[in-house]
Formats: C-alpha cells, sequence, structure tokens
C-alpha cells in the first residue's frame, strides 16, 4: 500500500518514474517510490465508529523498497481522512488535500519507523508489502501481498493474502482503495475496546510478532467507488495532531465496539499454579430415625339387621334404628294386650326430639299429653298405671348426668273400669235422702 500510495503521489504531481526502476505519480511530488515492490507505511488514528463504518485519520506516510535500510518519511502538515466499511469491504482515503500537506521529506531508518510512526498510543502503524507496480490509464495498481498492524504496545500482526489483492490510485476520485476482510475488522475493533478503556497507557518500541493470520479475502480488486467522508468529520476519540478541516463529536453516543475486557496483543505469562487448601471435612449429624406411625385402631360398625323381639299377642311392625350420629331411627314400644293405640317413643340422643305417648290402661280414656323434660337429652318416660287406681301418677326422672323436669301439657283422667254392680255416682234426690247401694 506504501508503494501505491507513492505511484499515487507521484502520479498526481505529474511526475515520471525516478531513477531506475522508480516510480512516479501524476499530481503528487512523492519521492521513494520503484515499480519492482514496495513497502508503504500509514501512521494512523482511529477517529470514530458508526454502524458499519470506521472513519480514520493518517497524519504520516513512509516508503522503502524491500530490500532498503532507510525510508522515505512524509510528515504532514494536515491529516487525511479515510474509512473502512465492512459491509462494501472497502479501505479508502481521501489524498485530495494531500500536495498542500505534504512538506519535504527526510531521510530515517527502518528500524526508526516503528517509533517515528507510533508517537502516540492512539496511533497505528499499518504498512503494505507489495509487489510491482502498473499503470492503467489514470490508475496506478499494486499487488499487495501482505498488511502488518503494530499496536501501541508493540505486538504485530501479519495478515498473509492467499492470494494478491489489489491497492489502487485513482486520480480521477483522489483516493486510494483496497479491499477490506474480516481478520482485520476485528482487529480493529479489539483495538478499539482497548482504547475505549484506557488499556494502553504507553508506547513500547520493542516490536513482537503475536501471530500470522492467513487470508482468502472475498474480492481481490476493490470497488472503485468513493464512500462519502462526512464534514464535518466524526472525530469520538482522541487524535495526537490538528485536523485543518471541520469536525464534530456528535451528541449521540457512537456504534459501541466489540464488549469484553480488553485484548492484550502481547503473550501472556504463565501465572504460577496455586493449589486450594482443603478445607476441614465436616460430617453430617444423622437425624434421629423415626420408626413408624402411631396406630389408630377403628372399631368397626355392627353388621347385620338387628331384630326386635316381640311379645305374642302383640301386633305391629316396630322398627328399631341403630343409635348412630349418621341414621335416624324410629323406635316402637312394647305394647300391652288388650291397649289399643300408636304411641312413638324417641331416641334420647341429642340431636333427635322424640315425642312419646304414655301408655294407657284398658278402659281408660283420653289421649294424655306428656311433655319432655328439658336438657341437652330429652327423653320422655310414660308412667306405668295400675288398673284400678285413681288418681295422677307420678313419672320418675331417670337418675343420670341430665335431670329433666316433667311438665305435662295436659292432665290425663284416668277412668277405672267399675265394679260389677257399681252404678256410679248417683244424682240425689231432690228431697234429700241416700240412695245406697244394692
Amino acid at each position: 500500500m506504501c508503494t501505491a500510495l507513492a505511484v499515487a503521489f507521484e502520479a498526481a504531481s505529474g511526475q515520471q518514474p525516478m531513477g531506475p526502476g522508480g516510480f512516479s505519480l501524476p499530481g503528487l511530488n512523492l519521492q521513494g517510490f520503484a515499480g519492482d515492490g514496495n513497502n508503504i507505511c500509514l501512521s494512523m488514528s482511529v477517529a470514530s465508529q458508526q454502524d458499519t463504518r470506521t472513519y480514520f485519520l493518517v497524519n504520516k506516510i513512509a516508503v522503502y523498497r524491500t530490500d532498503a535500510t532507510t525510508a522515505t518519511l512524509y510528515e504532514l502538515n494536515g491529516a487525511l481522512p479515510g474509512v473502512m466499511d465492512t459491509r462494501e469491504n472497502s479501505f479508502q482515503i481521501d489524498v485530495s488535500q494531500l500536495p498542500s500537506y505534504a512538506g519535504q521529506p527526510r531521510q530515517v531508518s527502518v528500524d526508526e519507523l516503528y517509533r517515528v510512526m507510533r508517537p502516540d498510543v492512539s496511533t497505528l502503524f499499518l504498512r503494505f508489502v507489495t509487489g510491482p507496480a502498473s499503470m492503467q490509464g489514470a490508475q496506478a495498481v499494486f499487488s499487495v501481498t501482505a498488511i502488518d498492524v503494530i499496536a501501541p504496545d508493540g505486538g504485530m500482526q501479519t495478515f498473509t493474502m492467499s492470494q494478491p489483492v489489489s491497492l489502487v490510485y485513482d486520480q480521477s476520485t483522489s483516493r486510494i482503495y483496497t479491499v477490506g476482510f474480516s481478520q482485520m475488522y476485528r482487529f480493529f475493533d479489539t483495538y478499539i475496546t482497548n482504547v475505549q478503556n484506557n488499556y494502553y497507557t504507553s508506547v513500547t518500541y520493542n516490536i513482537y510478532v503475536i501471530g500470522t493470520v492467513p487470508v482468502t479475502p472475498a474480492i481481490v480488486y476493490p470497488v472503485l467507488t468513493p464512500i462519502v467522508i462526512p464534514a464535518p468529520f466524526p472525530i469520538y476519540y482522541p487524535v495526537p495532531f490538528p485536523v485543518p478541516f471541520p469536525t464534530t463529536k456528535p451528541p449521540v453516543t457512537p456504534t459501541p465496539a466489540p464488549t469484553g475486557t480488553p485484548v492484550p496483543t502481547v503473550t501472556a505469562t504463565p501465572s504460577p499454579t496455586v493449589t486450594a487448601t482443603p478445607g476441614p471435612t465436616v460430617t453430617a449429624t444423622p437425624s434421629p430415625t423415626v420408626t413408624g406411625m402411631p396406630t389408630v385402631t377403628v372399631t368397626p360398625k355392627p353388621t347385620g339387621t338387628l331384630i326386635p323381639t316381640t311379645i305374642p299377642g302383640i301386633t305391629g311392625r316396630p322398627t328399631i334404628g341403630l343409635p348412630t350420629a349418621t341414621m335416624k331411627p324410629t323406635v316402637m314400644p312394647t305394647t300391652i294386650p288388650g291397649i289399643t293405640g300408636r304411641p312413638t317413643i324417641g331416641l334420647p340422643t341429642a340431636t333427635m326430639k322424640p315425642t312419646v305417648m304414655p301408655t294407657t290402661i284398658p278402659g281408660i280414656t283420653g289421649r294424655p299429653t306428656i311433655g319432655l323434660p328439658t336438657a341437652t337429652l330429652k327423653p320422655t318416660i310414660a308412667p306405668t298405671t295400675i288398673p284400678g287406681i285413681t288418681g295422677r301418677p307420678t313419672i320418675g326422672i331417670p337418675t343420670g348426668v341430665v335431670m329433666p323436669t316433667e311438665k305435662p301439657i295436659l292432665q290425663p283422667t284416668a277412668r277405672p273400669i267399675a265394679e260389677p254392680g257399681f252404678l256410679g255416682p248417683q244424682t240425689p234426690p231432690s228431697q234429700g235422702g241416700i240412695i245406697g247401694n244394692r
């Protein structure tokens, strides 16, 4: 690329090739280029990054033959803007102001170039290793076989081409073009990340090789269409030289560089191996063993059918229910022969309120009603009467937890059966006197 730049410079200046094997570019008054092979070097600083484009500035150019020990150095009075577009696979430099920026060149040793071309931590050293140059009308074409990039910390990354790519100076557009490739884009992304994280603190002049990366470019000849360089020129990162054209620092945040920890270009020194000290062994205390669960014995429900005991001569079909909380049986009382009626006796449970009919004596009419004693359990006990005994029988209270009070609603009248020859009550005659029994 250095040769291409020199050829472009001489072509712009209208000079002819200089000396044996020399090469000049019309319109560019530059020296040091040869037609059989050159190393073209640039001192460049990345200015900003937006979307797929990276903008940069060039303020030093050097060129020397492949076998030379000295180089021709041009220190420019201004900076040349350039752009690298990953979508277009293009690398371009605008050299329209080069004739006014280039002063008198000076000769420096090739070894001194690594220091001169990297005066600050914000500059990169970019070198294009080219073969023979040729002129094609108003275009100077150089074949590039390798590209070297040296970072501020001294690490050099070399990209070798599987086949030469073209570096073209086009006089009609005042641009220098070459092709881009993904490996170079990644290198620039890493460099920008390191700049943003202030990784580079000083310039290292001892150069060492990081590695050699083989490259198979997508294209070998660049598209000669100029990419518009914005004006004012966006500068997001510091540059170590004055810029003679309008610049701007846009208020928007620039396209972020790849995230991650800064990647140094030096080979890392292996760290000492640290053996971890084992900690104390902790034995877990076993929990007490619980054997089994308490056994709950369930009393089975009675099975089968309960048949009430009947008395001969007593008709009817009494039904005896089971005294359970989920059943409501009806109990028929035991009747005495000759006594009519169907009294109903309830069960003395807390959830049932039975109606009790007293036991009657044959020959006694009426239907007395006996009230229920008030308590949690409300059983009613019917009195037993004896034939021939008049009066008001007393109903006993069953002994137990509940002491009910009997309060009959109706007072039954017991009429005893008349003895033979007894005529019943007699009405006394009006004249008085007593009628005896006969």
